[in-house]
């Protein structure tokens, strides 16, 4: 799944560990994790074809979320994503990631609830991520 070797850039590259340690989460995080942290999540997940049959590329669209006490906290630790996946490829795993391209982000923020003491922030960035399974 291009999902574990996405976890894996995200926590061997030195300048996200620097902000998150290793706290990389799917889907959600724990209630009681501090800020600041990541979470992710498959959006789609499709191979490719064209007009003579099915290739073996496939291509995830994955939501990566930043999470910080602060708004400027969100933004600086979003950048830093950005960077460590900006043309990310890797062909030394299972499977092959040909290509990461950032496709979109928003800001958000998310609101208290009753009995919550913080507010976090969050920024949402969707990539696609080409990929083929080892042969």
């Amino acid at each position: 799944m291009p999902q574990t070797r996405m976890v894996y850039k995200l926590k061997n590259t030195t300048a996200v560990t620097d902000i998150v340690g290793a706290k990389v989460f799917p889907v959600m995080a724990d209630d009681t994790t501090a800020l600041p942290y990541i979470t992710y999540q498959t959006i789609s997940d499709q191979s490719i074809n064209h007009a003579t049959g099915a290739t073996e590329t496939n291509r995830c669209r994955i939501q990566v979320d930043v999470w910080a006490s602060t708004y400027a906290g969100a933004k600086a630790l979003a950048k830093v994503v950005k960077t460590a996946l900006k043309s990310w490829t890797d062909a030394t795993g299972d499977p092959v990631i040909s290509s990461c391209h950032y496709e979109n982000g928003n800001d958000l923020s998310e609101s208290l609830s009753p009995g919550q003491e913080r507010r976090d922030y969050r920024v949402s960035q969707d990539y696609f991520v080409w990929y083929t399974p080892a042969a």
